[in-house]
């Protein structure tokens, strides 16, 4: 609870830091699960907030997670918080940096650290091309597993008459670690027996590969965005820093819609589906999860 307070704290002061902040987005969701997983199903909520100046952006993230058993094991809470820098003073380019911190039920990635930063260089309607990159640490792993994550990514964008415009992404993302940690963690049984963690290892590899493909599409009000996923990734981290997937399971693909409606000139509302396909290696078998999600953005 002290470490909650603390870092609640610590976003409170960057975002004074930050002067004021201009846009405000509470969002929650509903996530399940199939069959085959040991989860049921769990629910989802935060505020994302950001203040954008002329050649600097500072964006602060708060999201809490709960998660239910098919069986008789306690409810699972996660809080994450992030903070991203950006900046935007040398001329058609941004330069992000940023952090994302995990206090979680999940004993073998409670207290985990993402360190992540990037770079874009961007044509104004034209094209960008850029790379991210992460470094996540998990501690309570024996001994400690280190993820890397490289992420390079280009877009184009496209005007049509009738549609609106364009703009296509594609993003392919490398995910590396040391697989005989998590080995000589299972192995040495230092996870909590009580807890619910990794029981099979076979799906975990030193090198997964992934590759992206987005289009969003921006007509009146409506901005639309459809994605498509294949590959393999674990402890991936996705959306910029704002999203790490830290618990048991190895995803294997997805696909994903998100409608974002304006709805006056300061307020915003969004609805987005996802659903996605994993190995749970709690259980050591293939499943699936989707999500449903509502967020109301409000510019001040």
């Amino acid at each position: 609870m002290k470490k909650r307070v603390l870092l609640i704290s610590l976003m409170a002061a960057l975002s004074l830091a930050a002067s004021e902040i201009n846009t405000v987005t509470p969002f929650a969701g509903y996530v399940g699960y199939g069959d085959n997983s040991v989860k049921d199903k769990g629910f989802y909520g935060g505020v994302y907030m950001s203040r954008k100046e002329m050649h600097q952006q500072f964006d602060l993230q708060y999201s809490h997670l709960k998660l239910d058993y098919k069986d008789d094991t306690p409810t699972l809470g996660q809080n994450d918080f992030t903070f991203v820098y950006s900046n935007f003073s040398t001329q058609n380019y941004i330069v992000k940096g940023g952090v994302h911190y995990i206090d979680s039920d999940d004993y073998l990635t409670d207290g985990g650290l993402v360190f992540f930063g990037g770079v874009n260089y961007y044509e104004k309607e034209s094209f960008d091309i850029g790379i991210d990159a992460y470094y996540s640490n998990y501690g309570n792993f024996s001994p400690a597993l280190n993820v890397w994550q490289l992420a390079p990514s280009a877009g184009k964008y496209f005007r049509t008459a009738r549609s609106g415009d364009f703009y296509l992404s594609l993003q392919y993302i490398y995910i590396t670690f040391e697989e005989s940690n998590i080995v000589e963690t299972v192995n040495s049984h230092s996870a909590r027996p009580n807890m619910h963690t990794i029981r099979s290892v076979t799906e975990y590899d030193n090198n997964n590969h992934s590759v992206q493909l987005s289009v969003t599409n921006y007509y009146g009000k409506f901005t639309t965005t459809g994605y498509v996923w294949g590959g393999k990734q674990a402890y991936a981290v996705r959306d910029g820093g704002f999203t790490v997937y830290n618990l048991a399971e190895v995803h294997k693909g997805g696909a994903g819609l998100k409608i974002n409606y304006k709805i006056k000139e300061k307020l915003g509302f969004g609805f987005d589906l996802a659903y996605e396909k994993f190995t749970d290696t709690e259980t050591a078998e293939d499943t699936n999860m989707y999500t449903a999600g509502l967020s109301f953005s409000y510019i001040f």
